[in-house]
């Protein structure tokens, strides 16, 4: 995708063109692969492949929910990062009250059950002429990916973890078990990482074997680079001749972002 600031109209009108590589029909097999249940799907290619900006074409803006691999030092991570992009409390609090009055207590509230719930109590003293009242809260921390579940279970939104192999090693086998468990319940998970380490989504959990479609981005030709400068200096209304083009082409060795760096310079 190339993002360019038009140099002949107000600096604020931002203008995007995107160029898929033809020849590997990224794109359709993406399209293919989130319409099937219970897959995971996981995208390998070099860096700067244009890996991120092919999930970002084909799921919906309002669909995607995009978590960095960097940012997770554990499975409990990445599921509390996708509650925060929805907006979903991760805890709730209880008010309790115990009040005693002439030596005679009566106690308010009631203790609840939910399952994989931490809970934590605080309490309060008061005293209001003569009444004596303790009032306690709690709170409770449901379990992230069995919220997770419930809010997105069988939906349109795709949770994509972009640098899969930027996840220390023993959280990975973590993530790998609730995974399969999350794409069992239909929410749909697709991972990014580069091709040394496409198979750790694999290795995190063996038996999510047969349960992963696996995407290969390879290295762009020079034909599909060349058409990023030809689209885009079009929308500038900037005539770049052939051989420059070509030239840069040439220079971006195969990677559709450096291509992109090399047309923004220009």
């Amino acid at each position: 995708m190339v993002k360019a600031v038009n140099i002949f109209t107000p600096a604020d009108v931002p203008l995007y063109t995107y160029v898929e590589c033809a020849d590997q029909g990224l794109e359709k097999r993406l399209r293919d692969a989130v319409e099937i249940p219970k897959m995971v799907i996981s995208i390998s290619g070099p860096s700067k492949s244009g890996k991120t900006a092919l999930v970002n074409k084909v799921v919906l803006k309002d669909n995607l929910i995009t978590v960095s691999g960097a940012s997770i030092g554990s499975a409990n991570d990445l599921w509390r990062m996708i509650l925060d992009w929805m907006d979903v409390p991760t805890s709730r609090t209880e008010q309790k009250g115990t009040k005693v009055v002439g030596g005679v207590e009566g106690k308010g509230g009631g203790n609840i059950s939910l399952p994989l719930v931490a809970k934590g109590t605080v309490e309060a003293k008061t005293n209001h002429g003569g009444e004596r009242q303790w009032e306690t809260s709690e709170t409770y921390w449901p379990d992230n990916l069995t919220q997770v579940i419930k809010e997105i279970a069988n939906s349109d939104f795709v949770v994509f973890i972009d640098d899969f192999h930027y996840i220390p090693k023993d959280v990975q086998q973590d993530i790998g078990k609730q995974i399969k468990a999350a794409a069992e319940r239909e929410i749909r998970i697709c991972t990014a990482s580069v091709p040394h380490r496409s198979d750790d989504v694999v290795r995190s959990n063996p038996e999510l074997r047969g349960r992963v479609t696996a995407i290969d981005v390879e290295y762009w030709n020079q034909k599909d680079l060349e058409e990023i400068a030809k689209l885009g200096f079009r929308e500038l209304n900037a005539d770049i001749e052939a051989a420059v083009v070509q030239q840069m082409a040439a220079e971006a060795f195969g990677s559709p972002q450096l291509m992109q760096a090399i047309c923004l310079n220009m």
